[in-house]
């Protein structure tokens, strides 16, 4: 443990994390979880108003992409999680959380937002692009499938034809995954409430510190996710490459590191295996 002490109340971007508080966002991800970090900020827009008004041109699309933008973060809470909740390769089981206060309005900036990249989109000669919103209904709550085509990548090397994942607005939450699935089995997790919280590893490292809410808190199984890496890569590796491959230590063990943000100071944490 270690604290990072203050001559006085936290300011600036040290303010920026918020009071420690429960991580209600841990609950979409299962005990297998191998990666997951969540973090507490005060409320975006609060951080944004310390920058000071912005200067714009003075012409309507920019205007609007402002209101836009500050529509988006007046709806954004501050808790967000992100993390591996499955397999690793070949496509990795990634979860994003994002606290949401207004489902109605977010979804309506989000979808203008799309409909702004494709009109942009269209007068690009180099690039054949469309983003499409489709509505699914996902364990009862209402949902989205985001879409995005590749058809052309001029003067690029790099071979993209598009990509998609799936999002649910669930009890002030938005869950998001690449496909609907795994976030249908988040929602499953939070219902259930059988979630990352409930896990006896989870909850022995969490003890061990004596605080059990956060401003920032991340867990890892790295031996588990070592070794689903491992026995996904290709046979056809060189000599270096298996040696190099040999020596990772892959029995290591879970851990947790956590940060409390408290008026005058910042206490960090690091329990398990390194």
């Amino acid at each position: 443990t270690a604290d990072l002490f203050f001559a006085g109340e936290r300011q600036g971007v040290m303010s920026w994390l918020a009071n420690p508080g429960p991580m209600g966002s841990l609950e979409f991800f299962s005990t297998d979880t191998t990666f997951a970090a969540a973090v507490l900020l005060r409320e975006p827009v609060s951080i944004i108003e310390e920058f000071g008004p912005l200067e714009l041109p003075d012409d309507f699309d920019a205007q609007a992409e402002l209101e836009l933008f500050n529509n988006v973060m007046s709806v954004l809470g501050g808790e967000v999680a992100f993390g591996l909740d499955g397999p690793a390769l070949p496509t990795p089981a990634w979860k994003v959380v994002i606290e949401a206060y207004d489902e109605t309005l977010l979804q309506e900036s989000i979808e203008l937002s799309v409909a702004q990249f494709n009109e942009y989109i269209a007068t690009e000669e180099e690039l054949d692009a469309s983003i499409e919103v489709s509505a699914v209904s996902i364990g009862g709550y209402n949902g989205y499938e985001i879409d995005l085509s590749v058809d052309a990548m001029a003067n690029s090397d790099i071979e993209f034809s598009g990509a998609s994942f799936v999002y649910v607005y669930a009890d002030g939450y938005l869950v998001a995954g690449p496909d609907a699935g795994i976030v249908d089995r988040a929602i499953s997790f939070y219902e259930s409430g059988s979630g990352l919280q409930t896990d006896s590893e989870f909850r022995d490292l969490l003890s061990r510190d004596g605080y059990l809410d956060f401003s920032l808190v991340v867990f890892s199984r790295l031996g588990e996710l070592l070794n689903d890496v491992l026995g996904n890569l290709p046979a056809s590796l060189n000599a270096e490459q298996q040696a190099a491959i040999s020596a990772l230590d892959t029995e290591v063990g879970p851990s947790i590191s956590s940060v409390l943000a408290l008026p005058d100071r910042m206490h960090f944490a690091h329990n398990g295996s390194s």
